[in-house]
């Protein structure tokens, strides 16, 4: 029956509008035609214009103009204002714009029409300047010129000249206007201000879905999940009948706040009414569930859609790379191809992101080869994670000759060969790119700086290794100089740049260079102060990392978990006991305050500290306890700890270890296998080392030989290192020293200077002799050696004498 009457109401529609066509030239046709003492019927051109307006049929436009003329009423008063609205509405906006510089007098309808007719060509400028002329012949403005002002304040972004029309607005009450409103609301939200934009819709007497999705998706854009909801319910409360772009923001909120919960009652609403068969209504339910982390019901919805297109397999695409599942995504694209659905660019680029996660090579050259086919490596983001998948899988030289055929390179594109540069420690071919970044007048950006700044922390980790000590002043001098780009650029107070800086001048030993830039630093904050703390930490240079924390308490500098954990390390490494319960306390009384005070004061804390903060806490302050002797608070934090993993057992074990309590250590060992956790190669090392210090022999042999037949774990060169040591502890060089040369791995220069040790400490000059030939091939300015072994010869001679 609804059926039947649609059809009818379309039948007459269809009737009406072919009677006034008719109607309308058949005025056309008598005006031709009349007599000469006849005078055309202003009444009749005025219903004609309307007519025109109202059907939108440029040729009838056309004619009705051409009676005008030939009639000379085309500066009628009563007719000339008509004209430009009929020619906007029908499309035709340069004959609008021509017939408005004619005009005599045209008040508001022309003005409005006539920026309409900007608006329609995108010349928002115009629409500007068209208002300040109409306020100075002081015509007064109707809602369609408030309209057209503010949807070109919109696109050109001008909020100053949009609030100045507000204010106008407002004097002429035109702000309860529905369509004033809703473009009010579009303009404060597109600029960000959304308390503004929700007071307007909230003073409107009507608001319609448009209305409510404009400023729910403004709140969504800014990651204001919550109050979108709360818009969202405003919308249902106000009963509106929500379409499938409403649907779609509401979930996107859901998703920016992971409220999973709300996100599935959204979700049985639009099965119910049926809107989950819409393709992009279904991306959105399936992202949410993604991104909330629910992936079987992000499947399950898109296995029981019934039809999927490019959107739908791209939402499930990226929601498997983005969680890390870079073989699922894969198997995703290749059932997508099975299906005959044709990847987009967004498809591909998805696609080239899980093969770079995955090191799937054999993909990542089949989607290369398509992109290159649809022609997709036109669009910049395609052509970059093309380099960024190179990048990825370390192939640096494919990802160059992907990067040299890009028609186009911005700045996301350089930074991405930067980051394979850094990443494979190639700091000459890093700035290679920043002189040709120079040489085309590519403005390097903070990213670009943080890449280059890895890429010298690479070559400070490549002269650590004993490879380019003699070069480090030459990287001093390129650290220098890449301090004096960041300040040209304009990024020394960027607080990741500004971080990294002090950090890489650190770990190059310029200390007064690094604190000079730290005073300097305007974009200081507690993070800024971590990183001065653990750059002098690493130099071994604790009892002055103390005293910064000292000095950062006096700047009234509030720690978070981070400091925590550097001042207790520091404490751990000095011995400072009393300094290290100073700081325990201090933590104490931290989650003391999250528990007892005020929100603002509970946000903070938890922005700063979380559970995995807190075992890493309780981790360091087992460490700090056991170097400082202190077995009794080693002991009563295990102990207080609800949960203990691996990385709580092996510090307890350590601990123990360092003081020498072998018997311990061992014990404890079955009842960490009681707790249902298997041991790791840390947990074999604490015990190695608890047998060393205790001399116990026979049993450190158990314990190595369990870890690899039992527990598939090989041993390393530290877990080796307690096996010379133990040995050598107890005289027997000899089997040390076999054990040294049958050894699977590399000896480094501490085991042969464990060897060396023993051998001075049992008076064996043989196989002393050896051990420091060893050493000195690995490391030839390796004074200790050298001290050593003439202590180990010195030692002899005595005895001979003796």
């Amino acid at each position: 029956m609804q059926a039947a009457l649609r059809v009818t109401h379309n039948i007459n529609a269809v009737v009406e509008a072919t009677t006034c066509i008719e109607s309308s030239f058949s005025k056309l046709a008598m005006s031709y035609n009349h007599p000469p003492d006849r005078v055309i019927s202003i009444k009749t051109v005025l219903d004609m214009l309307e007519d025109c307006r109202k059907l939108r049929k440029l040729q009838l436009a056309r004619a009705t103009h051409s009676i005008i003329c030939i009639n000379g009423l085309e500066n009628h008063h009563a007719l000339e204002n008509f004209l430009v609205p009929m020619f906007v509405d029908c499309g035709d906006f340069l004959s609008g714009q021509q017939i408005f510089k004619k005009l005599l007098c045209p008040n508001e309808h022309s003005w409005s029409s006539l920026m309409q007719a900007y608006i329609g060509c995108h010349d928002f400028e115009n629409v500007l300047l068209a208002y300040q002329i109409l306020q100075a012949d002081s015509i007064a403005p109707n809602a369609l010129v408030y309209i057209a002002v503010l949807k070109a304040c919109v696109r050109l972004m001008c909020i100053k000249t949009g609030q100045e029309l507000h204010v106008d607005i407002c004097k002429e009450a035109y702000e309860r206007d529905l369509y004033v409103g809703s473009t009010l609301v579009d303009l404060y939200t597109k600029n960000g201000l959304l308390e503004a934009a929700y007071d307007i819709l909230s003073e409107l007497s009507t608001r319609d879905v448009v209305l409510w999705t404009t400023l729910i998706a403004g709140y969504v854009e800014k990651g204001l999940g919550e109050q979108a909801l709360k818009c969202f319910e405003g919308m249902k409360a106000d009963g509106i009948s929500m379409d499938n772009f409403a649907f779609v923001c509401g979930l996107k909120a859901c998703t920016s706040i992971g409220a999973l919960d709300r996100g599935q009652q959204l979700h049985e609403e639009l099965e119910n009414i049926g809107l989950i068969k819409d393709h992009v209504v279904a991306s959105a339910v399936v992202d949410m569930y993604m991104r909330c982390g629910s992936l079987l019901e992000a499947r399950d919805v898109f296995d029981r859609l019934q039809t999927r297109d490019a959107v739908v397999w791209t939402t499930l695409i990226r929601g498997y790379s983005d969680q890390g599942l870079g073989e699922e995504a894969l198997a995703c694209f290749k059932q997508m191809e099975g299906d005959g659905v044709l990847p987009d660019a967004v498809t591909l680029v998805c696609t080239l992101k899980a093969c770079g996660s995955s090191c799937s090579l054999e993909i990542g050259r089949q989607s290369n080869n398509q992109i290159y086919k649809l022609g997709f490596e036109r669009e910049d983001f395609v052509g970059n994670m093309l380099v960024d998948m190179y990048v990825s899988c370390n192939l640096l030289s494919e990802a160059c000759i992907v990067f040299e055929k890009l028609d186009k390179k911005d700045i996301v594109t350089w930074n991405t060969l930067l980051k394979g540069y850094a990443e494979s420690k190639l700091g000459d071919e890093a700035f290679g790119c920043l002189e040709q970044m120079h040489r085309l007048k590519m403005a390097p950006n903070e990213i670009t700086f943080l890449y280059l700044l890895n890429s010298c922390v690479s070559m400070i980790t490549e002269e650590q290794n004993g490879h380019l000590i003699p070069e480090l002043e030459k990287h001093r001098d390129r650290c220098r100089y890449l301090h004096g780009e960041i300040v040209k650029h304009g990024h020394e107070n960027d607080g990741l740049v500004g971080n990294a800086l002090v950090s890489l001048y650190i770990q190059y030993f310029l200390l007064q260079e690094a604190n000079h830039i730290f005073e300097r630093f305007r974009g200081k904050n507690v993070t800024s102060w971590n990183v001065l703390v653990e750059g002098y930490i690493d130099l071994g240079l604790s009892d002055e990392a103390l005293s910064i924390l000292e000095k950062m308490k006096t700047e009234s500098v509030l720690a978070d978990d981070v400091t925590y954990l550097y001042g207790i390390k520091a404490c751990g490494i000095v011995g400072a006991l009393e300094k290290g319960k100073s700081l325990h306390d201090e933590v104490v009384h931290r989650k003391a305050l999250e528990a007892t005070s005020s929100n603002h004061v509970k946000r903070f804390v938890a922005q700063n500290s979380s559970a995995e903060s807190e075992l890493l806490l309780s981790t360091a302050l087992i460490h700090m306890y056991g170097k400082c002797g202190s077995m009794k608070d080693v002991i009563s934090i295990f102990d207080t700890r609800p949960m203990k993993d691996h990385v709580i057992w092996n510090a307890f074990l350590s601990a123990h270890a360092l003081q020498g309590n072998s018997y311990k250590v061992c014990a404890s060992f079955p009842k960490m296998l009681e707790d249902g956790l298997k041991p790791n190669a840390m947990t074999f090392l604490a015990i190695l080392t608890a047998c060393s210090h205790g001399g116990l022999v026979e049993i450190s042999f158990d314990y190595i030989e369990c870890m690899y037949s039992i527990y598939n774990i090989m041993p390393n060169v530290k877990h080796y290192t307690c096996i010379v040591d133990v040995l050598g502890r107890s005289g027997r060089l000899e089997e040390a020293f076999v054990a040294l040369t049958e050894l699977q791995i590399q000896p480094d220069l501490i085991l042969w200077s464990s060897m060396l040790n023993a051998s001075g400490k049992w008076s064996n000059p043989e196989i002393g002799r050896l051990a420091f030939q060893n050493a000195v091939s690995l490391d030839e300015n390796h004074s200790a050696a050298f001290v050593s072994f003439s202590n180990l010869y010195v030692d002899d001679e005595n005895d001979g004498h003796s």
